[in-house]
């Protein structure tokens, strides 16, 4: 089918449509506009996209008279699991740029200290995940950033409160996400359509079936 795209590119959020020729709204995207605008743009645009292939499919299941109660709970889960798959693409690409971080330092002690501390506090932020994108889970932000900057500032205070090394900080370990985030949004994630699809919920992992 035809379709339009529009996008507002803003000093903090950029938004996008996609709209059909009768100008009706197919599906909405938003992303922080970061410093790329280029990229906030391409996001915005590729999550109005999926946004809008989503109403579609539960607008073609709404035409059966069969079975439509049973349709729009699978429709629910299925959106639910791919926006987890989503997110949990974001955390470990997090986790490996934070290891990246911490793999440079000179001191081998301290880089074993806190690559274990990671591990840890990344391990908790998968396990929490699931809840948050359950279909009848509260509403959530819908930013990335707002939240696993809430899931690891928790855990790592957690982590650091009685620390069994002195030399593991709160303020290194965010300092350390800081850097990580920046990077985790210079890319894009919205594109893995199809392996996000095929998600495997029961994986603790957080792992596609496709990967």
């Amino acid at each position: 089918m035809d379709c339009y795209v529009g996008i507002d590119l803003g000093s903090t959020t950029t938004k996008a449509i996609y709209m059909d020729t009768e100008e009706r709204i197919l599906g909405r995207g938003i992303t922080n506009s970061r410093s790329n605008y280029e990229l906030a743009c391409e996001i915005a645009r590729d999550e109005a996209a999926i946004n809008a292939r989503f109403a579609l499919l539960r607008a073609r299941i709404a035409e059966g008279k069969r079975a439509r109660a049973v349709m729009a709970e699978l429709m629910g889960w299925l959106e639910s699991k791919f926006h987890l798959a989503h997110h949990l693409e974001q955390v470990k690409a997090l986790e490996e740029l934070s290891e990246g971080i911490v793999k440079r330092w000179p001191d081998a002690g301290e880089r074993a200290l806190y690559r274990e501390a990671l591990l840890e506090i990344f391990a908790r932020m998968r396990e929490a995940a699931p809840p948050l994108f359950r279909p009848d889970a509260p509403v959530r932000s819908d930013f990335f950033r707002d939240i696993a900057s809430s899931q690891y500032l928790e855990f790592t205070e957690n982590l650091t409160r009685e620390p069994d090394d002195e030399r593991l900080t709160f303020d290194r370990l965010t300092a350390v996400y800081d850097r990580a985030i920046l990077l985790v949004e210079g890319r894009n994630y919205s594109t893995n359509y199809g392996d996000y699809l095929e998600f495997d919920w029961t994986d603790p992992q957080g792992r596609s079936r496709g990967m």
